[in-house]
């Protein structure tokens, strides 16, 4: 922002400040818009090496010189581009994180959220509000990960984007907890592989299980050959609704149990709770919606999964009646340096269950 728009600002009447202000967060899909179109095209890419005309990036990515000209002038309104005379534009540091190489990259994010399937889920907020139930189900016929399921391309974006993510979250929630005690680690719903991956890279001595649907479970796989731990880590396919592997004394479920409803909540740590030995611990790691009436991104990312899951985000009350409704008590809540908590639980139930042995590579 010039000096000259800071000081129009401080001059402008309070009133007409609150309605600059208002109009600009009832208009800020236009901006995630804007960010979707520059990361799908890879604008970041092609500024990468320094100052371009709107004209040659155009060019290179195949869009209309001037609709991309707008754009790229809008995004550096908000800060994601520089802009320079003769329609130049560069990247400010913000707009790094759309290159598709660079460390904490969330291009892929950006993608994710911009995708036609996404946008329409979230203009049915309002039937999800009205009626409770999945605002993607009304806008594309099905529930998310059944969605994910027949649609490939989809699926892709997801994973990507779940990755973009995790590469930041997974350094520090690896640090946040003694993962070393631990002999087996059950990655429950551990979608593409990436933080069991991290997990078992920090930790040379753990054997690793990953269990998720079979489609997932096959692309998990793929990950884990590539990081070279397919030694140490067995990709478990199944049904976490049936039954859960036993046979490790720490399982994790990371923003798994956020994605559902409380009755299937429920069953899936009880399932957990079933397959835990006397000894062993369960990690539930989720975004913990504080008390009070501060600002959280807990609070948004519940709107997410109400529009895209049907589930929710929850506070550390509800979580602890999950919890105690599946035969599980929260030990201890570790902090990290993420918007994560990890809940560490044991079971209270008696060790005297049957446990069901780990499945096929």
């Amino acid at each position: 922002m010039s000096l000259r728009s800071t000081l129009v600002g401080w001059l402008m009447p309070a009133r007409i400040r609150r309605l600059v202000r208002l109009n600009d967060l009832i208009t800020g899909y236009w901006v995630t818009q804007a960010i979707y179109v520059a990361a799908k095209l890879g604008i970041a890419d092609e500024l990468r090496a320094g100052v371009k005309r709107a004209e040659d990036v155009a060019l290179a990515v195949g869009a209309d010189a001037d609709a991309l000209y707008r754009v790229m002038r809008a995004l550096a309104s908000v800060g994601i581009l520089r802009e320079f005379d003769a329609q130049k534009f560069a990247l400010t540091d913000v707009g790094r994180q759309l290159e598709s190489a660079r460390p904490g990259s969330l291009r892929n994010w950006a993608i994710d959220n911009g995708e036609d399937w996404h946008w329409r889920s979230w203009g049915q907020l309002l039937h999800g509000v009205r009626t409770g139930k999945s605002a993607m189900e009304r806008a594309t016929g099905a529930r998310f990960f059944d969605y994910l399921e027949r649609d490939a391309e989809a699926a892709s974006v997801f994973d990507a984007a779940m990755a973009d993510l995790a590469t930041i979250d997974n350094v520090s929630l690896v640090s946040g907890y003694p993962f070393a005690r631990a002999s087996t680690v059950v990655d429950v719903g551990g979608g593409s592989g990436a933080l069991i991956a991290s997990v078992l890279k920090t930790y040379p001595r753990l054997q690793g299980v990953l269990f998720d649907q079979p489609a997932v479970a096959h692309r998990a796989r793929q990950r884990i050959v590539e990081a070279s731990l397919d030694e140490r880590c067995r990709v478990v396919e199944g049904d976490f609704f049936s039954a859960v592997p036993a046979g490790g004394d720490l399982y994790v479920l990371k923003q798994v149990v956020h994605d559902w409803d409380d009755a299937r909540a429920v069953a899936l740590l009880t399932n957990c709770a079933a397959a835990m030995s006397a000894r062993a611990r369960l990690l539930v790691i989720e975004i913990v919606v504080p008390d009070g009436p501060g600002p959280s991104i807990a609070k948004l990312t519940d709107l997410e999964m109400l529009v895209m899951t049907g589930g929710r985000e929850r506070t550390a009350d509800q979580y602890a009646m999950l919890l105690q409704r599946a035969g599980l008590r929260a030990l201890k809540q570790h902090a990290t340096r993420t918007p994560f908590t990890i809940i560490e639980c044991r079971t209270d139930q008696s060790d005297n269950r049957p446990k069901k042995a780990l499945g096929p590579r």
